[in-house]
């Protein structure tokens, strides 16, 4: 098997807390993930790992992890719902009357994922 259709790619026990670590040196950048065992878990933790490299570019080293409260982490967590589980296809998705676990099983990521993304909606229009 091909974790995220890549031949190279390795997953690794790793500290509790800690999803991913991420190294950028020049124009090389590496994404250390943690075994999490849980496929939607490592898929978004390679999305939040993503997001860092994207969101905050040329840091030489960082730490994706479970902080609920650091601006880093919370971007992070951001822009893998969105990359994961675009908004405007989860409320296209809704409107055509499907549930969260339905919509949730569709783009292959957890309901909490989709749940999420709804209720951000709600609160941006709000």
């Amino acid at each position: 098997m091909k974790p995220l259709g890549n031949g190279n790619f390795a997953r690794k026990q790793g500290p509790q807390g800690l999803f991913a670590v991420v190294a950028q040196e020049d124009e090389a950048v590496h994404l250390h993930l943690r075994k999490h065992g849980a496929r939607h878990t490592e898929k978004f933790a390679f999305a939040r790992a993503l997001g860092d490299v994207v969101c905050f570019p040329g840091t030489p080293l960082s730490a994706i992890n479970n902080l609920h409260k650091a601006e880093r982490q919370a971007v992070g967590r951001a822009f893998a719902a969105e990359f994961l589980a675009p908004v405007e296809m989860v409320l296209e998705m809704c409107a055509d009357g499907m549930d969260i676990d339905e919509i949730a099983r569709r783009l292959d990521v957890s309901p909490m994922v989709v749940d999420h993304q709804v209720e951000n909606h709600a609160a941006r229009v709000a």
